[in-house]
């Protein structure tokens, strides 16, 4: 799994310029859909992420849309042009990370 829909964003506690995001996919399992986390760098851009916006990731980067810019399930009109689609933000470490409230340290 390398993203999906947003499902949670929250800050990591003793790192200011680190957000944790979880995210869903939700395309072959909707009931249960598996779920993994990345750490991305906090900056303007990234503390715009909501829950419910699509992440993907590659490298050394996520790619996000905001929902308002993703295809309607319904097959309706696509939204997806322009600069507000798979807008890139540095990604920290690799995916499955811990919550940052239930890790170890």
């Amino acid at each position: 799994m390398v993203g999906g829909r947003v499902v949670e964003v929250s800050e990591v506690k003793n790192r200011p310029d680190v957000l944790y995001v979880d995210c869903a996919d939700f395309q072959y399992r909707r009931k249960r859909p598996d779920t993994c986390a990345i750490y991305i760098e906090k900056n303007r851009t990234s503390e715009l992420i909501e829950i419910g916006d699509s992440l993907w990731w590659q490298g050394r980067f996520a790619m996000w849309t905001p929902l308002r810019n993703c295809v309607p399930e319904d097959g309706g009109e696509d939204l997806r042009c322009g600069i507000d689609y798979d807008i890139e933000i540095p990604r920290i470490g690799y995916s499955g990370v811990d919550h940052p409230d239930r890790s170890k340290d």
